[in-house]
């Protein structure tokens, strides 16, 4: 079962194991291709990622879920993990799971929410241009709007090529 229209990226239960070797910290799911198989796509890779215990974050089987941090404790530190993708068909709402969508009137808010819990702040931001090194100048100023409501780095990652940095305010982007 597969949506219409676009490539739809997929893997198998059996492609796991690699993550259980490399050991990520957490995985992100907010993306363009996290809704390619539906709902059913969605169920499934939260239950194999949870079957593995493998910490994700940025999407779910409900908008509520999608929007969930994650908070990490390395070495006594508490580290919050928010992540979020431009906001597109991908994206959880009322009626089915899927990624968490960027939201103007609500992400600062989120990141401001989570800074109070946490003592560092990692965004992961699936947005920008494909194929193309250099943020809009709107990527720039939502990037530094993250670092204003408390994010200390933010990483953006759709353009699928080496991108540029930026440090703003003592933070990363």
């Amino acid at each position: 079962l597969k949506k219409a229209g676009g490539p739809n990226l997929k893997t198998y239960p059996e492609s796991l194991g690699i993550l259980e070797k490399i050991k990520p910290l957490v995985l992100s799911g907010a993306n363009n291709h996290i809704y390619d198989y539906m709902q059913i796509g969605i169920d499934d890779t939260l239950h194999y990622l949870d079957a593995k215990e493998i910490l994700h974050v940025g999407f779910g089987s409900n908008i509520e879920e999608a929007r969930k941090p994650q908070i990490i404790k390395i070495n006594g530190i508490k580290i919050g993990i928010y992540s979020c993708s431009e906001n597109e068909f991908c994206c959880a709402n009322e009626k089915h799971g899927g990624g968490n969508g960027y939201d103007p009137l609500l992400t600062f808010d989120e990141i401001k929410k989570l800074k109070r819990l946490c003592s560092y702040i990692i965004v992961l931001f699936h947005g920008g241009r494909e194929n193309y090194r250099y943020p809009s100048i709107q990527l720039k100023r939502v990037c530094e709007k993250m670092v204003d409501s408390g994010a200390n780095i933010v990483v953006c990652q759709h353009s699928h090529c080496i991108g540029a940095y930026e440090n703003y305010k003592n933070a990363c982007i």
